[in-house]
């Protein structure tokens, strides 16, 4: 869990986030009136044309598909999660509605609970979720002596899923004993980077989706997560 996104994944920044250039056509700003913009804090110089995508409950983790069309984003917003223990949507990076007319679509099994969504290069999802061990939310002790916590649930496995067959069932793509959560993918598609406490440490390992074979990549004590690939996908 990355506590910074947590707080930035319902805002879709739809412009550059630097100021243009003394070159850029004057049609790039004339038009722009910071008093209006609703979503805009007084003095940024940095962020503007602001939109919201979500609107209640707690939004995060969320992330591109590969044609940038789409978000795919963990939720536990009533209006759209019932059962109230985060699960894992997705919707159009416009806001727009998708295909069926509704503007945020489940993709999780709405039972345990889920984090960490990503889009696969063929437009499926992986995504971790606690569903197989208990349909009830685990416990969440969200902060502790003021800090932020992330609890470590054994439950969690990494599933893949087909957000365009809704009826299909979740695939476990990388499961056992322990942690398994917090998956990113690599930008050729091939490669997963995920956490794992199989070894008895939170360590970071890497899942070829071609091969099939897994690779750890750090063994050092303490925790190693949250792990993204570089634009180039050689480094993390």
């Amino acid at each position: 869990m990355r506590p910074l996104l947590s707080f930035l994944a319902a805002l879709l920044l739809l412009a550059a986030c630097a100021p243009p250039s003394a070159d850029a056509p004057a049609s790039a700003t004339a038009d722009y009136d910071p008093a209006a913009d609703s979503l805009r804090f007084e003095g940024e110089t940095h962020l503007r044309n602001i939109r919201q995508l979500t609107f209640g409950g707690n939004n995060a983790e969320a992330y591109w598909s590969f044609d940038g069309t789409q978000l795919v984003f963990q939720s536990d917003w009533d209006a759209i999660n019932p059962q109230g223990c985060d699960q894992s949507f997705v919707m159009n990076a416009d806001g727009s509605a998708l295909g069926d007319s509704t503007q945020y679509a489940d993709v999780s099994t709405m039972r345990g609970r889920t984090t960490c969504a990503y889009f696969l290069a063929d437009g499926r999802v992986v995504y971790a979720s606690t569903h197989a061990a208990s349909p009830a939310c685990p416990e969440a002790i969200p902060f502790v002596g003021g800090r932020y916590v992330w609890p470590i649930h054994d439950s969690y496995d990494i599933y893949i899923t087909d957000p365009s067959n809704p009826d299909s069932d979740p695939e476990v793509l990388i499961g056992g004993e322990g942690y398994d959560a917090e998956a990113t993918v690599s930008p050729d598609g091939r490669y997963i980077v995920y956490t794992t406490d199989r070894t008895g440490d939170l360590e970071l390992w890497r899942y070829d989706l071609e091969t099939e074979e897994d690779l750890q990549l750090t063994s050092g004590l303490g925790y190693d997560g949250g792990a993204f690939f570089s634009p180039d996908g050689t480094k993390l």
